[in-house]
């Protein structure tokens, strides 16, 4: 028979339980899968998605072109997407960081205009490169 410290100490030590080994177990599998998952996803498309406020959404095919005028709480944001390249030619934003972010041509890119809340995004992700850059 083992003394109360004994038995304390064993629990302490990390003997597991069914219900732990359980969890473990499920743990094991769901990463696992999880990262199977992960490897064999496909990159994406590269459309370009452009939403703003109110519910608007655009979808621009991969090399697809167009202007686009989008309506926002502080005015109209004019996306331009030609070629696959999309920038913001204009905004009636105060501070025009949207309009100065320049071109995205590049899958996971981004552009937004907060005061406006218009989004344009390339959807997918790279193959290389940094996953974001600061300035």
């Amino acid at each position: 028979m083992l003394s109360p410290i004994i038995r304390r100490r064993r629990r302490r030590l990390g003997i597991l339980t069914t219900a732990d080994r359980l969890l473990l177990a499920f743990m094991v599998v769901g990463a696992s899968a999880g990262l199977v998952a992960l490897a064999f996803s496909p990159a994406g498309s590269g459309a370009i998605i452009i939403r703003g406020e109110g519910g608007f959404e655009e979808t621009v095919a991969a090399g697809g072109s167009g202007t686009f005028v989008v309506p926002g709480p502080v005015g109209e944001t004019v996306v331009v997407v030609e070629d696959g390249v999309a920038h913001v030619e204009s905004s009636d934003c105060r501070h025009q960081i949207c309009v100065n972010m320049g071109r995205i041509r590049a899958p996971g890119e981004l552009i937004a205009c907060v005061p406006n809340g218009v989004t344009v995004v390339i959807e997918g992700r790279s193959e290389d490169g940094p996953d974001a850059v600061t300035r």
